[in-house]
C-alpha cells in the first residue's frame, strides 16, 4: 500500500524483477475499493474530520438513517393503494395486505417500531432484512387473531406456515419490504451524508456544525477523494452483502431431453476453479507492506487492517514527518489494526535517496 499512484506505478516496475510478477497486489490508499478511485483531494480540515475514529460513529448512524430515506429509484408502486402513503423522502408509511380474506395493516408507528427492534441486533445492516421481514410477519399474525384458533400446536404451526407463504407472494407486500427495507451500497449512504441537515442528524454531538458543513460539501463534488475510499470501505462492512441465491448449474441440452439432470450429481467445482473464485473474492493477504504509515488517518489504517487480519506486516514511516494531525489517534489505530502480533522495531541508519554531500550540507543546516 502506498500512497500515491506515482509510487505504485514505480513499484510495479521493480517487482517483476524481484520475481514476484502475479504474486502482488500493489494498491495506492486512494484505490483499496475495487469500484472506486480517488480522483480529488479534501482540504485538512475535511480530511481531518474524515479521517478521525469519530467518523465510525456517524457512518453507523448514517447506515441505518438511509434505510428511512426509501429505494434509491421509484419502484413503480408509488400510487399503488395496497403499499400504502409514503413519507416526502419516499418511505412507506403503511402496510397493507390480505390474509384469510380480512384486510390487515400495519400503520407507521407500529412500523417504526419493529424498524427499531431489527436494528437492536449487531449484524450487518443489509443482513438485518430477514429479521425485519419475520418481525412483519409475526406483527401481522397476531392482528389476524388466526393464532388462537387452535389449540393443537402442529395445526397452528401448519395455519402460521401458510399464513407467511401468502403474505411474502403478495405483490404488495413484496413491493413494501423492497421500499421500507431497500438494500444499501456504500455509495448510496454517502451520497445521503451530502445532505447536511441529514448529515447534522447523524452526527450530533460527534463532529461539530462547521465540519459538518465542510464534510456535506464535499460530498456533493463528482467523484472521490482519497479519504471518501476509507468511509466507503468502512460503510461495506457496517452494511454487509446479502446473501445471494446460487445460480441454478447449466445443463447439457441432452440431459434435459433425456431427464438425466434428476440422475446426475451437481459437479463439484475444480480446484482450479476454486483458486481463481478465491482470488476474485479476496479480500485479505498474507502479508501487508505499508509504506509512509505515518500518513494514515485512523479510517485508512481501519481500511487496511480489514486486508491483513490473518497476515505478517512490514510498516515504514517516519513520524517526524507525519501529515496527519493527532499522532497518538492514529498510532492506537494501527495498533487495532495490527492485532496482538509480536513486533520488532528497526531504526534504518543509511539515508539510500541521497549522496553523502547533501546529507552532511543537510546536517550543517539542521
Amino acid at each position: 500500500v502506498s500512497p500515491t499512484p506515482l509510487l505504485v506505478a514505480y513499484t510495479e516496475g521493480v517487482l517483476p524483477s524481484l520475481g514476484e510478477e502475479g504474486q502482488v497486489a500493489i494498491r495506492a490508499i486512494g484505490s483499496l475499493v475495487d469500484g472506486a478511485e480517488a480522483t480529488l483531494y479534501d482540504s485538512p480540515s475535511v480530511a481531518r474530520a474524515k479521517g478521525s475514529h469519530r467518523m465510525l460513529k456517524v457512518l453507523r448512524k448514517a447506515a441505518r438513517g438511509a434505510l428511512e430515506l426509501g429505494p434509491a429509484a421509484p419502484t413503480g408502486h408509488e400510487d399503488d393503494d395496497t403499499e400504502g402513503p409514503r413519507a416526502p423522502d419516499g418511505t412507506p408509511t403503511r402496510l397493507r395486505v390480505v390474509a384469510f380474506g380480512r384486510r390487515l395493516e400495519l400503520e407507521a408507528e407500529e412500523l417504526d417500531r419493529i424498524r427499531r427492534t431489527a436494528l437492536g441486533g449487531t449484524a450487518p445492516v443489509n443482513l438485518l432484512r430477514p429479521r425485519a421481514r419475520k418481525l412483519l410477519l409475526d406483527a401481522l399474525w397476531e392482528k389476524s387473531g388466526a393464532g388462537t384458533r387452535h389449540t393443537d400446536p402442529e395445526l397452528a404451526a401448519e395455519l402460521r406456515s401458510s399464513f407467511d407463504e401468502d403474505i411474502t407472494t403478495e405483490d404488495a407486500f413484496i413491493g413494501f419490504l423492497d421500499a421500507w427495507w431497500p438494500e444499501l451500497t456504500p455509495a448510496r449512504v454517502l451520497d445521503a451524508m451530502a445532505d447536511e441537515k441529514r448529515l447534522g442528524r447523524w452526527s450530533r454531538r460527534i463532529l461539530n456544525p462547521g465540519e459538518v458543513r465542510k464534510v456535506a460539501r464535499s460530498l456533493k463534488r463528482d467523484g472521490h477523494s482519497v479519504h471518501d475510499i476509507a468511509l466507503l470501505d468502512e460503510l461495506q462492512a457496517i452494511l454487509g452483502v446479502p446473501a445471494r441465491p446460487r445460480r441454478k448449474r447449466e445443463l447439457d441440452p441432452l440431459d434435459q431431453l433425456t431427464g438425466l439432470e434428476e440422475l446426475m450429481p451437481v459437479r463439484e467445482e475444480s480446484q482450479r476453479e476454486r483458486a481463481e473464485r478465491l482470488a476474485q473474492e479476496r479480500t485479505e493477504y498474507a502479508h501487508v507492506i505499508v509504506d509512509e504509515a505515518q500518513d494514515l488517518t485512523p479510517m485508512q489504517w481501519r481500511m487496511i487492517g480489514r486486508r491483513g487480519r490473518h497476515a505478517t506486516w512490514t510498516v515504514v514511516g517516519d513520524p517526524a514527518q507525519s501529515s496527519w494531525s493527532d499522532p497518538d489517534e492514529a498510532a492506537e489505530a494501527r495498533d487495532e489494526a495490527l492485532g496482538s502480533r509480536p513486533r520488532r522495531r528497526f531504526r534504518l541508519t543509511v539515508n539510500y535517496r541521497n549522496p553523502a554531500e547533501i546529507a552532511e550540507l543537510a546536517a550543517r543546516v539542521l
